[in-house]
């Protein structure tokens, strides 16, 4: 009889801790070192999303109803923070490159501002033609084209 209450207390207690154990494993897998870093540089956090790639970790959040996006090394290094911006907050000098040039005639669809530990800060955009191709383009603060990528 002690077997049977002993069972059913067990089954009782996994029944009643599942709901914890079912934690989507990408968030377990994420090294201390990581969390520890990523709660301190942003204590007010909400809509954490964790996602592993093979280099870096990244962490998609939304801070002082900005939407942000962090990676870090798996050893808890900063790598960068990219912030979505509104398009007035790229600067003149930027959109005026975008509007004209091999641009000319493509859209703006998102903008960013990307700080890492040590570089300057870059904007970023997202741009997209009449076709439907995308490309992300990257510019100094004084609006200079630093990188242009094709985006999927």
């Amino acid at each position: 009889m002690k077997i049977k209450k002993r069972m059913g207390l067990f089954a009782l207690t996994a029944a009643l801790s599942w709901p914890s154990l079912s934690c989507p494993a990408q968030q377990n897998s994420i090294p201390n070192a990581v969390t520890t870093r990523f709660v301190g540089m942003f204590p007010d956090a909400k809509n954490i999303d964790w996602r592993e790639k093979s280099q870096n970790i990244q962490v998609f959040f939304v801070t002082n109803n900005y939407q942000c996006e962090a990676k870090f090394q798996p050893d808890g290094h900063w790598l960068s923070t990219e912030r979505r911006i509104s398009l007035d907050s790229l600067p003149a000098r930027a959109r005026e490159v975008i509007g004209s040039g091999d641009y000319a005639g493509w859209s703006i669809l998102k903008a960013f501002i990307v700080q890492f530990p040590v570089e300057p800060l870059q904007y970023r955009v997202v741009i997209a033609n009449k076709d439907g191709l995308r490309k992300i383009l990257s510019y100094s603060q004084d609006g200079q084209l630093i990188k242009s990528n094709l985006a999927l």
